[in-house]
């Protein structure tokens, strides 16, 4: 089979452009440092990589849920902490209120501090960590508590509750079929019922302070038990809040093990061997090279053959 001149020079012009694409790819591999960086070249490390690459990010976000979910409980377990304070405070008052030796304007002035306990309960129970309320369950915009005053006196009767929603716990997506809750609704707190029923902390107060104003030392003796029971509620609390920061720390751990672990086996799918691939790229150029020089001697022979 007769084998043309432009067959020839076909045939070497397909070779040439062969190897320039092979040292543009040699070049890419080390700009890019992967070796794999689209699926054509090699099908099966780059599914790996873009597998691993998902779960890399997918933990990722998982992480951010765990950092969020701590900052709020951490906020919120400094919020029972003072909550806490403001009962032991408050029960000291109504130790020194039931014991007999101070008069009545001691108690008047006794419930002056009782009243501010109160708004503080208020002020903890309306609580925001950037910018969302803590106690509200799933109402994170509006202020989950509000007072109900005496149109004359100006005091404070009874606290109100936003009534929907106040008992939602929202929860964290903390890894692959795991979930932590990120809040503690007021409902586990402040009010476990209605308004004024017995598990109502403010209702404790107001009671308290009106007892104090009176001189009713019964109410006044009455209220240690019912300040106990709040007191153990938010003790209670404050050990689930730190249980679930627990749970999330531990999650973090194993997610952030787990990151490491698949960085290293992406990296081993796509990554490439610095070295060799200039090894590579020099023997390309230096075949590149030869391609070229043999090229031109083929074609200025023909060139000659032709003019003869």
């Amino acid at each position: 089979m007769r084998v043309t001149q432009q067959t020839k020079t076909n045939q070497l012009l397909l070779d040439l452009e062969r190897r320039q694409n092979e040292i543009l790819r040699s070049q890419r591999v080390l700009t890019t440092g992967r070796e794999v960086d689209k699926p054509s070249d090699d099908p099966s490390r780059a599914r790996r990589a873009l597998m691993l690459s998902s779960s890399i990010k997918r933990r990722d976000q998982h992480i951010e849920n765990i950092n969020d979910a701590n900052a709020k409980l951490g906020y919120t377990e400094g919020e029972l902490q003072h909550t806490q304070d403001l009962l032991n405070e408050a029960r000291s008052l109504a130790l020194q209120g039931s014991s007999g030796t101070l008069n009545d304007k001691d108690l008047e002035y006794l419930s002056y501090r009782v009243d501010e306990i109160l708004h503080e309960l208020v002020a903890v129970a309306n609580a925001r960590h950037e910018g969302q309320y803590i106690f509200g369950g799933f109402n994170t915009q509006e202020p989950p508590y509000s007072l109900v005053t005496d149109a004359t006196t100006g005091e404070t009767i009874m606290v109100q509750d936003l009534a929907s929603g106040m008992d939602g716990v929202i929860y964290r997506i903390t890894a692959d079929g795991e979930r932590v809750p990120g809040n503690v609704p007021g409902t586990d707190v402040f009010q476990t019922g209605d308004p004024g029923d017995s598990g109502d902390m403010f209702q404790v107060m107001i009671d308290l302070r009106d007892a104090l104003q009176d001189g009713d030392r019964s109410t006044i003796q009455g209220a240690l038990d019912r300040i106990d029971e709040a007191a153990e509620r938010v003790r209670g609390t404050i050990a689930k809040v730190g249980g679930y920061m627990q749970r999330l720390q531990a999650t973090e751990t194993r997610q952030e093990d787990m990151n490491v672990l698949e960085t290293e086996h992406l990296s081993e799918a796509q990554d490439a061997d610095i070295a060799e691939w200039i090894s590579r790229w020099q023997l390309q150029q230096v075949a590149l090279e030869t391609a070229m020089n043999v090229g031109a001697r083929v074609i200025t022979t023909s060139l000659v053959n032709f003019i003869r």
